[in-house]
């Protein structure tokens, strides 16, 4: 009975062995493509970071020209106030 039960072990023990194996080899392809995935986020974060940064730039380029182009027409309008405050003020 003895030298069954230590059969029976070694068996269980190879067919560990081959199922650890099994799981290993087929855990590292998953492995190897869960880092590339992580890699292509990554790259994917930085363009899209690099693009709102480019897309913050030109915002505040047009902000500060449409900015400057209504202070230039509030000036003009300023002035066309004062002329017609002058006609007004003709007898």
């Amino acid at each position: 009975m003895t030298k069954l039960n230590g059969s029976v072990d070694r068996f269980a023990e190879a067919m560990r062995d081959m199922l650890a194996e099994a799981v290993e080899g087929a855990v590292e392809p998953v492995r190897t493509d869960v880092n590339a995935l992580r890699t292509e986020v990554r790259d994917m974060e930085t363009r899209l970071n690099e693009r709102i940064d480019t897309t913050d730039q030109n915002m505040a380029t047009q902000f500060a020209d449409v900015h400057k182009t209504l202070g230039q027409q509030g000036t003009q309008l300023d002035k066309m106030e004062a002329r017609l405050d002058k006609i007004e003020a003709r007898p």
